[in-house]
């Protein structure tokens, strides 16, 4: 009948009731929803007659609003349709559906299609008609107005009071069992004693039906029990973690994609599932540091640098509210704050940056006695003291003045300034002096915001403070204007107005977080529409008004719930966000892609912190705290560039130290040792370089590198990574973007290749003596772009690829072509890569055709190999990577690695037949190399991420047994299984053990034969 219309009274109808309900009483409505559907009505009432005729057996289908509602003040139009075509109407009671204004607009729509005697309700919170009677709290009410009074002529309220049929699910009323069978006796039109004498007798009948067929039926299971067991279970259960793996890779949860990996292994022993564990470690996150499991925590929040943390305890109801601020990494309580007797669970806090050897701490917290008071306090934490200090804020003079008449949702310190703002619920902004005994208000902006301000932040210098509210606005304010001209912080408050500096309008909905920018330049928002925008203050257009504004420059989307806090990492790079959906996202802010997904699974996040990729990030959630770094583990090293494109990568002789340089970052190259600390950044002081190529010499003496900017910059590693200035200052030049770097083995010159566009080309292979940096030969002038250089061990070579595919070997001593080849049949190719292979002797290099070729070339004294030797990978291959970038040899392993513009990085033999792939990487891959001692490989490309993998950690994936593979992912992410179910973050997968598994399905088996 799902295609039937209902009339005014009777039926048809599509569903049997409409529930109606406030979402923050979700849990009830998926409770009513379920106990509704899954009633199986007793046998013997089925087909005698009920209110519209014969019962049926079941009361499907139930409407259930599961969405949130548009901002529209209006009931969309799906909901009228499904109001129209319900039977019934099923209002849930409480407080919050009480002060519902979709809630009651359904009952009146419900109301005025003339089924007024079709409502019923369910009490579940609050009072029923609390606010008529003396002496109970009005907030406490549960039943909407519209439920309370009948419709009038008008089809809106009237003074006559209805008398809805309820059933009452609290303790004190009748029960969740009882009411239900109410409301189902009220669905159906019989009496509630009929029904649950029915109920009763039925439940009876299946309990003899039940003790009789119990052996039968376990005899069965028992014959059928090996196989289930042995096969079956351990399937489903691999199944379904599996598929729960996939979906967190897909959001790049890796934690929990490890874990829930790690668990599938331990039932089924797959290559596909050892992949998607590999998978899940090349993320690199693991927990370093958490909240005791099942803290008894109601908000926990970071300082800005995440040094620091906070923690509100849970008390009883007689317990004063405790703060206890403590190192995190450490466990180390620090600081412990007894609030005042009266005082409520706070709504707010924020720890200031260190001052010396202080911090400060504001807490704003309600009135437990005074239900229109809130207060705000600030104490001193001074390292290896109590907290002291203690003031509140208020005025001297005026009572009012300052005072918030709401909850204080936001606070907020300036780095560098003694002062403390506070943002509340009643649309105001104050900004305080915290420099003198008692603090002194110096501005409060009434309707700031309107209804509401949520967010408010300070940029690095105070001279601005943001502010996000219920309006949908974001607007910024000068500081100075709150300050005026002349400050004196002795003179009495005076009352002065200021108008925001910008006006930023863009987002859908309510704004609870804004941040700025380390530099001032950007400022992030977020909230209720569950995006993230990027403001350039360097970017503007004008608004309606002809205002200059600044402009969104990236809209971030991906968390499921309201953006609650945000933070930008100290170099700007990162921008990392926390909402009610329990998630963290970490996003390149330099380009608006997100990096990671965190699911801690300690509620709502509230707070967050990230000084930077090396440094891990910081959250705060309403039930816990976590920090989680980034940087990897056993299998792989994970090294951020800064932000900027990897374009080059290189280990030293020694394999002590690794190099990247890239695009977007000025040139500037990072560079980190064997534990992989970042030990240098070095600056070629050339802006806009972007870095092609990059090379160690082999005595470990110099570096050097180059790129679109036609400039060699060396560096002298003796002399403290000193930069070399030539004194000829045309040497290391090109006329064109500089794209092959190679020493010779004995560290006698430096070679280099160009590309040109100029007219007449002037591309070359040129040569520096190493030291005075003079050019010591150069190439005729070569018609095609040389993008890749590669010295033979023994110095009498070179090896070159160019724009036409082919792949030239050189003589060194004279600089001269000695053997050339072209890798394509026919047209014109790149080829971006070469590597040469010491046995045999031969040349490996990467094409934009998507092969990888080896070739050994005819050339007097190159090798003992007679003739011409060419092979390829396969066209198959060429599929996984249209364009094959780099080339590299592992001399250890006998292992090609190519990588390009594709998903993965592979492997292949000499022969170049595939032996594995290596995915996870977020866009083009521009390089791979493995370290001198074959022990590491390392690429990076587009994302800006450098991964380090042991090669000995990567067979070790193949071929560790599952247990120990469980064990060591328990270890990384802190996620378990528990009990006998497999808990992923706190959140129960659905699998069990094999003895609770089988006990769920024999209940369910036999209750679907009986019942009824």
């Amino acid at each position: 009948m799902s295609g039937q219309s209902a009339d005014a009274k009777g039926g048809p109808y599509k569903y049997k009731a409409f529930l109606s309900y406030s979402h923050r009483d979700k849990t009830w409505g998926d409770w009513l929803h379920k106990a509704l559907e899954s009633y199986r009505i007793p046998r013997r009432l089925v087909g005698t007659t009920g209110r519209d005729g014969p019962l049926p057996a079941k009361l499907f289908p139930i409407f259930r609003d599961r969405e949130e509602l548009s901002s529209s003040y209006d009931l969309n139009d799906q909901i009228r349709a499904a109001l129209a075509q319900s039977a019934y109407l099923i209002v849930i009671c409480s407080p919050n559906s009480a002060s519902s204004h979709w809630v009651n607009e359904e009952i009146l729509a419900f109301k005025r299609m003339g089924r007024e005697d079709r409502v019923l309700a369910l009490i579940v919170d609050g009072e029923p008609d609390a606010a008529d009677k003396v002496g109970m709290d009005a907030k406490s009410e549960c039943f909407p107005r519209g439920l309370k009074y009948k419709l009038g002529a008008e089809e809106d309220y009237c003074d006559v009071r209805a008398e809805p049929i309820a059933a009452d699910a609290r303790h004190e009323g009748d029960g969740k069992e009882n009411a239900k069978l109410k409301l189902i006796a009220g669905l159906l039109g019989i009496g509630f004693d009929i029904l649950k004498r029915r109920e009763a007798e039925a439940r009876r009948a299946r309990a003899q039906i039940w003790a009789a067929a119990i052996t039968a039926v376990m005899a069965l299971f028992f014959a059928v029990i090996a196989y289930f067991l042995i096969g079956q279970t351990r399937d489903a259960n691999a199944a379904q973690f599996v598929a729960e793996a996939k979906g967190d890779l897909a959001q790049r949860d890796y934690a929990r994609a490890e874990i829930a990996s790690a668990v599938a292994l331990t039932y089924r022993d797959t290559p596909d599932i050892r992949q998607l564990l590999f998978l899940a470690r090349l993320g690199g996150i693991s927990v370093t540091g958490r909240s005791a499991e099942g803290s008894p925590s109601v908000l926990n929040i970071f300082s800005r640098d995440g040094d620091v943390e906070a923690t509100v305890l849970k008390g009883g109801a007689n317990d004063r509210t405790t703060v206890v601020i403590a190192y995190p990494d450490q466990h180390q309580e620090l600081w412990r704050i007894i609030l005042p007797a009266t005082a409520g669970v706070p709504d707010s806090m924020a720890v200031s940056e260190l001052a010396g050897t202080m911090r400060r701490i504001a807490i704003a917290w309600p009135d437990k006695t005074q239900s229109s008071v809130f207060h705000t306090g600030v104490w001193d934490l001074e390292k290896g003291k109590a907290a002291s200090g203690f003031r509140e804020l208020l005025s001297s003079t005026d009572p009012t003045l300052g005072r918030h008449t709401k909850r204080v949702s936001s606070l907020a310190f300036p780095a560098s300034k003694p002062w403390v703002a506070t943002g509340g619920e009643d649309g105001k902004i104050c900004l305080w002096d915290l420099s003198l005994p008692q603090p002194k208000l110096i501005w409060e902006k009434e309707g700031a915001h309107y209804p509401d301000v949520n967010g408010i932040a300070f940029n690095a210098h105070g001279s601005l403070l943001a502010s996000g509210g219920g309006d949908y606005l974001v607007k910024v304010w000068k500081t100075s204007g709150m300050t005026g001209a002349k400050y004196d912080a002795q003179a009495p408050y005076q009352a002065h107005d200021v108008e925001p500096l910008y006006t930023l309008a863009g987002h859908s909905d309510s704004i609870f977080a804004v941040a700025f920018s380390p530099d001032g330049h950007r400022l992030a928002s977020g909230g209720y529409d569950r995006t993230i925008r990027i403001w350039d203050f360097d970017i503007k257009a004008k608004d309606d008004s002809g205002t200059l504004q600044p402009q969104t420059v990236a809209t971030l989307s991906g968390h499921n719930g309201t953006i609650f806090a945000l933070a930008y990492s100290d170099d700007g790079k990162l921008l990392l966000s926390g909402a009610s959906d329990e998630a963290a996202r970490l996003w390149d802010a330099t380009v608006g892609r997100q990096l990671y997904l965190f699911t801690p699974e300690t509620g709502i996040i509230r707070s967050v912190a990230v000084s930077g990729f090396e440094g891990g990030v910081h959250l705060g959630g309403e039930h816990g705290w976590s920090l989680w770094s980034m940087s990897g583990n056993a299998l792989v090293a994970s090294l951020w560039n800064g932000g900027a494109t990897v374009g080059a990568i290189a280990f030293d002789p020694t394999g002590q130290y690794l190099a990247a340089g890239g695009s977007g970052s000025d040139g500037k190259i990072r560079i980190w040792d064997r534990s992989y600390h970042l030990v240098h950044v070095l600056d070629p002081r050339s802006p806009g370089e972007y870095v092609y190529a990059i090379a160690f010499s082999a005595d470990e003496r110099w570096f050097a590198a180059a790129g679109g900017k036609q400039e060699i910059h060396i560096w002298d590693r003796e002399n403290g990574w000193n930069q070399v200035r030539p004194a000829d200052s045309n040497a290391l030049h090109h006329d064109g973007a500089i794209w092959g770097l190679c020493f010779d083995p004995q560290t006698k010159w430096l070679a280099s290749s160009n590309e040109s566009h100029s007219t007449p080309q002037n591309i070359r292979i040129r040569r520096w003596n190493v030291g005075n940096w003079s050019l010591k030969d150069q190439s005729q002038r070569l018609n095609d772009q040389v993008y890749a250089l590669a010295c033979d061990a023994s110095g009498k070579y070179l090896v070159s690829g160019d724009s036409s595919a082919r792949v030239t070997v050189w003589q060194t001593d004279p600089l001269r072509p000695a053997a050339s080849t072209i890798n394509v049949n026919q047209g014109e190719a790149d080829t971006w890569s070469v590597a040469i292979v010491g046995s045999p002797h031969a040349i490996l290099s990467g094409n934009s055709d998507g092969h990888a070729y080896r070739w050994i070339p005819n050339a007097a004294g190159w090798t003992k190999t007679k003739g011409m030797e060419k092979i390829s990978t396969s066209d198959e291959d060429a599929t996984v990577n249209p364009t094959i970038n780099s080339v590299s040899y592992n001399d250890k392993n006998g292992w090609v690695a190519a990588g390009g513009v594709g998903p993965s990085v592979e492997i292949y033999d000499l022969n170049l037949h595939k032996i594995r792939s290596l995915p996870g990487q977020n866009g083009t891959i521009w390089w791979v190399t493995f370290d001198p001692q074959g022990a590491r490989l390392a690429y990076g490309g587009l994302d800006g991420i450098i991964r380090v993998f042991n090669i000995a950690q990567l067979n070790r994936l193949d071929t560790d047994p599952p247990k120990n593979l469980y064990l060591e992912s328990q270890q990384l992410t802190g996620l378990s299984a528990k009990s006998g179910i497999i808990i992923v973050g706190g959140r129960g997968l659905g699998a069990v053990s094999i003895l609770g598994w089988w006990r769920l399905q024999i209940t369910s088996i036999l209750q679907n034969f009986f019942e009824g």
